[in-house]
């Protein structure tokens, strides 16, 4: 009997790895290659690890490329990030941080030149593309083609929102002395991004793409299940009761969509969110005036702004009350992103790789845009 139970269990276990052998060579022909990060500190490689496409497609969280403070998320000081087909771009990325943790250069003294500080997540910390693709330091070049001496700082960290602007604000970017601090909104800044942190597969998984994929989609799961969980608190509630009532036409494509993004872009949908948010736009002009520099505010759609016939602008609307209210210069990037693609017969994903992540065609009407924004506020 014990015999048979043996050759039993041998013929299951020799089945299951022919099975998965079969299953890891389909899945090699019909996927992608996985991309490959390596993170390095002081030249010292931290992590090396391969993730594959499927598992960040919005906030690629890189290993070690973050960090969690008491004040919130940062960027680690002083590394170099290399990802080799990246998830949105499939581009080769090289991010490297300085040593107050920004994705810029180490930051001199403070000179004539205008100073701007960017504050935003991952749309303005650009992990999916090269630092000269991103939408800070093109804004720079455009700058001083329009002889405008300047410098950019690139303060933005994945899967933030604003409250960490604030304190991101205050515990670095007012020792830089910037002349303008630039306020990068994106429609689900009014929360913490719901992000999921990479947690990387056993080394003995490494050579398998289709082991990586089955570990980390779990991991995923188990992430969204406890967040899912956590999202009980009051307000949350309230803004999702008010948006049920007013969004409740099943006819509209975009009220749907709406209701079902309330944990991310919907909930700018929500007064209540504005009117709970009122206050850290207050403490960031309070900040300006006893600091000396100029506040602004760029506001980034979402893509379905576009797509959609019925969608509607109601949070750029209300963006607008706030700033008029607040006398800080706003700029409303939906109606610049929809023109480009009427003008010039641009399709959307010319445009954006995701929801909100835009490409480098993207970055360039954008950063033209700001640096235009930005010169006629202090020619």
């Amino acid at each position: 009997m014990l015999k048979k139970n043996i050759k039993r269990f041998l013929l299951l276990f020799v089945s299951f790895i022919i099975f998965f052998c079969f299953a890891e060579l389909l899945f090699r022909v019909f996927f992608d290659e996985p991309s490959n990060v390596i993170v390095r500190k002081n030249n010292e490689i931290l992590m090396n690890f391969n993730k594959h496409t499927a598992i960040n497609k919005s906030h690629p969280e890189e290993g070690n490329v973050y960090i969690e403070t008491p004040a919130g998320r940062r960027l680690n000081p002083n590394i170099e990030a290399i990802i080799e087909n990246h998830s949105l771009s499939k581009k080769r990325v090289v991010i490297k941080t300085n040593s107050i943790g920004y994705r810029n250069a180490e930051i001199l003294p403070k000179t004539e030149k205008l100073r701007i500080l960017f504050l935003g997540d991952s749309i303005i910390f650009g992990d999916y593309l090269n630092e000269e693709e991103t939408i800070v330091k093109l804004t720079e070049i455009y700058l001083k083609n329009k002889d405008i001496q300047n410098e950019t700082i690139n303060a933005g960290i994945g899967s933030t929102g604003l409250a960490n602007y604030l304190t991101v604000l205050t515990e670095s970017g007012l020792k830089l002395q910037p002349n303008i601090v630039l306020i990068c909104f994106y429609l689900n800044d009014f929360e913490q991004s719901p992000g999921v942190k990479m947690i990387n597969p056993p080394k003995y998984l490494n050579w398998s793409w289709l082991g990586r994929l089955i570990y980390r989609n779990i991991s995923i799961l188990k992430s969204n299940y406890k967040n899912h969980n956590n999202i009980s608190n009051r307000k949350i509630k309230i803004c999702f009761e008010e948006l049920k009532k007013q969004y409740n036409n099943p006819q509209k494509e975009f009220h749907k969509l709406i209701i079902a993004n309330m944990r991310d872009w919907g909930l700018s949908w929500s007064s209540i969110a504005w009117q709970d948010s009122e206050k850290i736009f207050e403490e960031f002009k309070k900040l300006s005036i006893e600091n000396s520099f100029k506040l602004m505010i760029a506001m980034f759609p979402v893509r379905e702004q576009i797509t959609i016939k019925d969608a509607d602008d109601y949070p750029q609307k209300q963006m607008n009350r706030l700033c008029e209210n607040m006398q800080i210069p706003y700029l409303d990037l939906l109606p610049i992103l929809k023109k480009a693609v009427v003008d010039y017969n641009f399709e959307i994903n010319n445009l954006f790789y995701d929801q909100c992540h835009h490409t480098p065609l993207g970055n360039e009407i954008i950063a033209k845009s700001i640096a235009d924004f930005i010169y006629n506020s202090v020619k």
